[in-house]
């Protein structure tokens, strides 16, 4: 009896270090790896030796970490390539604002020019209006007869002496 006992105690132990080696060892493999690749380490490689089921399982479980690098590097490229695109746009958006700028001065100049001008042709017209005003006057208290005609020949002023003289 004791001779079983002793066999089925070196049994146990025998399957249980088997058990470690070929069971418990590999998950272990696996387990790291997959805490690897949840860190960033996509380069990450399972190697556990057997054509069993936890052999498969490693194998599955390096290819989906190739298909999750190229995921990745394709993400990255793809991501470099939107933000070279942004910056260009951001160089055309600030040249055409920088542009558009430019052309908001100078139209508030020639704004600021032209509300000059027509502030001067208004001053200009007050004095001609009221220099015209003073020799309309003093033409009409002169007796001579006094006129004025343009070049095709039409009268443009009159005095009022020849009013009179006409009438």
């Amino acid at each position: 009896v004791l001779l079983t006992v002793l066999f089925l105690t070196a049994a146990i132990v025998f399957i249980s270090f088997f058990s470690i080696i070929i069971l418990i060892k590999p998950l272990y493999r696996l387990s790291n790896g997959a805490l690897r690749v949840k860190n960033g380490d996509y380069d990450t490689r399972v190697e556990v030796a057997g054509g069993n089921e936890i052999g498969s399982l490693a194998e599955t479980f390096n290819d989906m970490v190739d298909t999750l690098r190229q995921a990745r590097d394709r993400e990255k490229q793809y991501s470099h390539r939107l933000e070279q695109e942004v910056e260009e746009r951001t160089r055309e958006l600030i040249e055409k604002n920088e542009e558009l700028e430019s052309l908001l001065k100078k139209l508030e100049k020639e704004f600021q020019e032209r509300r000059k001008a027509e502030r001067d042709l208004r001053e200009n017209e007050e004095k001609y209006r009221d220099i015209s005003l003073i020799l309309r006057l003093m033409c009409d208290n002169v007796p001579d007869m006094i006129w004025a005609k343009d070049l095709e020949k039409r009268f443009i002023f009159v005095n009022k002496a020849i009013c009179e003289h006409l009438l």
